[in-house]
């Protein structure tokens, strides 16, 4: 399969549609930094596509590229924050809350705004069932400022709609597992990530295997999700401040 991938790049090295289905086989196999470099190719060839940001974001912070992953996320939100599409501000936010982020850093600020802005417009469009999308994001957020009984209602939420894809329903579970676990809720947290990681090894094909059932970020989005809710729960539980 690599080798006809590689022969259909060849033959066309401005295509997009080349590289993106490369850098799809590369991310299914865990090959992440070939990955990013076909997802970087093809993302200049889009500059104007949130998901293409989206997918490059998602790698590196997948890779381990914790600086490029910052400043492409930042760069997202000034290239995208005035877009008029509806469903851009929800690709915004789960590029801006797949890493961790000081809960006060003003852009992370800027996109919580954004997502509360867009709620409303995005109930209203045609493109309703994007809203689990939104709601998921909006809560990865909520997560990242601190604002955990926020956070939780929205990802409460999106676990309850019918539209959210098993991947969504992962990652809703890990994030919900790293805010009982910040609250000392550890059984609860447990029972969280046990749930999501259920989910990952029964509807989402593992890393290594091709054949996942969603679209590649949404996948490879729930496993950077349970890779940080894991290392989280294996760490202490921090006492609570007084008052």
């Amino acid at each position: 399969m690599l080798a006809l991938l590689n022969r259909n790049v060849a033959k066309r090295p401005k295509n997009f549609g080349a590289y993106f289905k490369r850098g799809q086989w590369y991310s299914s196999h865990g090959r992440f930094d070939e990955a990013l470099k076909d997802v970087t190719r093809y993302s200049e060839m889009r500059r104007s596509d949130a998901v293409c940001w989206l997918e490059r974001a998602c790698l590196l912070e997948r890779a381990g590229e914790a600086e490029e992953y910052d400043r492409q996320r930042r760069e997202m939100l000034r290239l995208f924050s005035g877009s008029p599409h509806p469903l851009t501000p929800g690709l915004v936010g789960l590029a801006f809350g797949l890493g961790p982020c000081d809960s006060t850093d003003p852009d992370l600020r800027a996109v919580d705004a954004m997502l509360e802005k867009n709620a409303p417009i995005l109930r209203l469009s045609p493109l309703d069932t994007n809203d689990s999308w939104r709601r998921l994001a909006h809560g990865m957020i909520g997560y990242r400022c601190g604002d955990l009984a926020r956070a939780e209602d929205l990802l409460s939420g999106t676990l309850n709609d019918p539209e959210v894809s098993g991947a969504g329903r992962a990652t809703a579970y890990m994030f919900l597992a790293m805010i009982r676990h910040r609250r000392g809720e550890m059984d609860r947290a447990r029972d969280a990530i046990m749930k999501g990681t259920e989910i990952l090894e029964k509807e989402i094909a593992p890393i290594g295997e091709h054949g996942y059932r969603f679209g590649w970020s949404d996948w490879v989005i729930a496993h950077i999700a349970h890779r940080e809710a894991e290392a989280l729960l294996k760490s202490p539980v921090q006492p609570k401040k007084a008052g």
